[in-house]
C-alpha cells in the first residue's frame, strides 16, 4: 500500500513521471524535477530518500490501480464480454496515463535497477495473479493463457509506446476514444 504523501510529494511524482518517461531513469535529473516543482534539490530528499525511491513512487502511482483492478476481477475471465471490458479498461488506463507505457519500456531497455523496479512493482504481483487464476485450468490451457496474456501485454503496451509515431503518421490521434 502506498504511503500517504504531501502535496509537494505528489507534485514531485507528477513531474518525475514525465521526466522519467521522456528521458529514462539515468538521464532524468533530480535538480530539474525539483526546480520544476519550485523547490531545491535538498528539499526533494525530505520527501523521497533517493532517486530510486522517487522512481518507485512513480511506478506505484500508475500501476497500483491497474494491478488492484486485475487482482479484484482476475485476469482470465470466462465470459467474452467481460474479457472485452477488461481490455477496454486497460486501454483506457493507458490512454489516461500516456507515460506509463514509455516508463515500462525505458525500464526494460535500461536494464539493471530499472528492470528490478518493474519486476517488483508489476510483474511479480502480476505473475502471482496469473498463477492463482490459472490454477483452475489444465496445464496445457495454463500455458496458452500465459502466452495470450504476454501477447496482449506486448500489443497494448507497444501500441501506446508508439502512439506519438502513429499520431504523426496518421495525422490523427490513433489512441483516441474510438478504441
Amino acid at each position: 500500500m502506498p504511503r500517504p504523501r504531501s502535496n509537494t510529494a505528489d507534485q514531485l511524482v507528477e513531474v518525475a513521471e514525465r521526466h522519467f518517461a521522456e528521458r529514462g531513469y539515468e538521464a532524468a535529473s533530480l535538480n530539474d524535477i525539483a526546480a520544476e516543482v519550485g523547490i531545491r534539490t535538498p528539499s526533494l530528499y525530505s520527501h523521497f530518500s533517493s532517486k530510486q525511491d522517487l522512481y518507485e513512487a512513480v511506478f506505484e502511482r500508475r500501476l497500483a490501480p491497474l494491478l488492484e483492478k486485475i487482482e479484484r476481477v482476475g485476469i482470465f475471465p470466462d465470459d467474452a464480454g467481460e474479457s472485452s471490458a477488461r481490455i477496454r479498461e486497460v486501454v483506457h488506463h493507458l490512454q489516461q496515463h500516456p507515460h506509463l507505457a514509455r516508463l515500462c519500456q525505458y525500464a526494460v531497455l535500461s536494464g539493471g535497477e530499472s528492470v528490478q523496479v518493474l519486476m517488483d512493482k508489476v510483474y511479480r504481483p502480476l505473475s502471482a495473479i496469473i498463477r492463482d487464476t490459472a490454477e483452475r485450468h489444465p496445464e496445457a490451457e495454463r500455458q496458452l493463457l500465459a502466452l495470450q496474456f504476454l501477447a496482449f501485454h506486448s500489443m497494448i503496451f507497444g501500441f501506446h509506446t508508439y502512439a506519438p509515431l502513429y499520431r504523426e503518421f496518421l495525422q490523427d490521434d490513433a489512441t483516441g476514444d474510438a478504441l
